[in-house]
């Protein structure tokens, strides 16, 4: 691997399968990640109305 090249052209040397295993893996993280923060939002909404409302 060429040291100058930029992490692109060094990501299209890598093999058609690890390219595409990135690609998608980095995809499931960022919804992973997107679904987490919005469950995190919901669970910390619930909890604080509970607290309001205590049942």
């Amino acid at each position: 691997m060429d040291p100058t090249a930029t992490p692109a052209s060094r990501f299209n040397e890598l093999p058609t399968e690890t390219q595409e295993f990135l690609s998608t893996s980095a995809g499931f993280f960022f919804w992973f990640s997107e679904r987490l923060r919005a469950l995190a939002l919901f669970n910390g909404r619930c909890i604080r109305s509970s607290e309001v409302n205590p049942r």
